[in-house]
């Protein structure tokens, strides 16, 4: 019997043109190679029998995406066999919340295990209108109980792989769950999207300071934003949000002293990833208009209080070093000092914990946090320590 090859997709790149566009689409193809002189001998192909049937996709959210040039604005886009589905565009961020879901009607082989994989991109547009593939991943659906007609349960979260001439990605997942509804009681049903129950909360941040890398990096005080959600009608805009004045000093060293609150219904549980954004507004327009020049997130799971010692560990095991996170409780810590020896030809790597005075440490102290309570939000850990940087635009540069 000629062997299953089951339809792959495949990128497809511009020859000319594109606008610096690193994909122009795809190809689903299936393949067979076969000796020429045994070609004549070659049983004929499996006729597949195809029913109609209706996928549909629930995507929910995806941490710690690789930042390309530019400002990662990232969407994902979802193939099963010839559907194709596509989220919206989140703004602006590598720990993007899409909280939709997406169907699509599709022909698919009544075998269930010649059924296609699903296979997910997740792409970034570019300030050209270009566009980036950041990662992706290859769901096997044609295991049983794969792609159920209803899904039970919470999403899954599942590892994200690097794209062919993509950037470096490390510790990147996304949750979402599948279905495949084949009857017409099944396609009628109307969609369920896993709910979560909520806590309203205050959240409440103490804005000491902020230490940029660069003299001209902005050239008036800028403001710091902390944002909560973003709002499903218009995903530039967060949900909640507060602003400080603008902070006090010179030469990329500003201070605040500012507490900043915001009241925001949070998820109990901890499978749900709940994130504050902060945002870098610089005003250095002739027309006084705010834009964004840098902006990091910090995550809110863990300082949750009624999350259990057990899942705090689970939480830091599966999550934790993408936020540059300690395992500390009730306090929050810099990084520690560690060594770089890529970029950096082996000298010391610079961190929070060495760009502050000592004043800001004798605040810290004065304050009761048993350590430094200023982190770079948009510093992760990559191997032994690498860091995202902005050039003066605002843009993601390369690694430091």
């Amino acid at each position: 019997m000629t062997p299953k090859v089951q339809p792959q997709w495949y990128d497809l790149k511009y020859c000319e043109g594109g606008d610096g566009m690193s994909s122009s689409g795809f190809a689903l193809l299936s393949l067979n190679v076969v000796p020429e002189d045994k070609a004549a001998s070659r049983p004929a192909r499996l006729e597949q029998k195809m029913k109609p049937a209706r996928f549909r996709a629930s995507i929910y959210q995806a941490v710690n995406l690789p930042l390309k040039q530019g400002a990662t604005d990232p969407f994902v886009v979802v193939f099963f066999g010839a559907g194709m589905v596509q989220t919206a565009t989140i703004p602006h961020t590598n720990f993007p919340v899409w909280n939709q879901v997406l169907e699509a009607d599709v022909d698919c082989p009544a075998s269930e295990d010649m059924r296609p994989d699903v296979v997910v991109y997740v792409v970034s547009r570019t300030e050209s209108g270009g566009l980036h593939l950041l990662a992706r991943l290859r769901y096997p659906s044609s295991v049983a109980g794969r792609l159920p007609p209803r899904w039970l349960g919470p999403p899954l979260w599942l590892d994200l792989g690097p794209c062919e001439g993509g950037p470096d990605l490390r510790d990147a997942k996304i949750a979402v769950t599948f279905e495949l509804k084949g009857s017409t009681g099944e396609v009628n049903e109307s969609p369920v999207f896993a709910t979560m129950d909520t806590e309203r909360c205050k959240v409440e941040a103490y804005v000491m300071a902020v230490r940029l890398w660069e003299p001209g990096f902005v050239n008036k005080p800028p403001r710091v934003v902390l944002g909560w959600g973003r709002r499903p009608d218009d995903p530039g805009e967060f949900k909640k949000m507060c602003v400080t004045k603008a902070g006090e000093g010179t030469d990329a060293e500003y201070d605040y002293r500012e507490t900043l609150a915001v009241s925001c219904d949070l998820a109990k549980d901890a499978h749900h990833q709940e994130l504050l954004e902060v945002q870098l507004l610089s005003c250095d327009s002739d027309d006084g208009s705010l834009t964004i020049a840098a902006g990091g997130t910090v995550p809110l799971t863990p300082h949750m209080p009624w999350i259990d010692s057990s899942a705090i560990s689970q939480w830091h095991k599966d999550f934790g070093d993408m936020f540059g996170v300690r395992r500390s409780r009730g306090s929050v810590v810099g990084m520690e000092q560690t060594k770089q020896t890529d970029a950096m030809g082996g000298a010391n790597a610079v961190n929070a914990e060495t760009v502050v005075r000592e004043k800001e440490q004798k605040l810290a102290e004065c304050m009761g946090w048993d350590g430094l309570a200023c982190d770079f939000a948009n510093v992760r850990i990559l191997d032994e320590l690498s860091s995202i940087c902005l050039d003066g635009e605002g843009n993601v540069g390369d690694q430091l």
